[in-house]
């Protein structure tokens, strides 16, 4: 693990406890004022509490994966094609999908907290 400033650390120490005591059973929305390091904390966090990590940045994504979210009745669906679209395997309880510039694809968010509450694969939802 890199030196974190102290600010960071707090950050990071947060992000741990969110972890233990939710059991993945809830989404964290992790906001924050714009430059200030959110990206970094939380990419250290998921590199080194989660064996895979899933990092989606919507102002980054193609159509197709912010088409993804559209119905959100079918979650295995979601899940399956969010493996499909970005050439992995999730493996319950390991791993973290963090949705970066969530406000350019609402329907991610609502997406992320349906998921969340089956407590497989851990969410951290990011944005404005």
């Amino acid at each position: 693990m890199s030196k974190l400033s102290f600010t960071e650390f707090l950050a990071y120490s947060k992000l741990k406890d969110w972890k233990a005591k939710t059991d993945g059973k809830t989404e964290l929305v992790y906001r924050g004022l714009k430059r200030r390091g959110k990206p970094s904390v939380v990419k250290q966090f998921a590199e080194n509490e989660y064996e895979i990590c899933l990092w989606i940045d919507f102002y980054e994504s193609t159509r197709d994966v912010r088409d993804i979210f559209e119905d959100l009745s079918d979650l295995d669906y979601i899940i399956l094609q969010l493996q499909f679209s970005y050439h992995t395997s999730f493996k319950e309880g390991k791993t973290i999908i963090v949705f970066d510039n969530v406000q350019l694809c609402p329907k991610a968010q609502d997406a992320a907290r349906l998921l969340a509450t089956q407590g497989k694969i851990d969410f951290i939802v990011m944005g404005t």
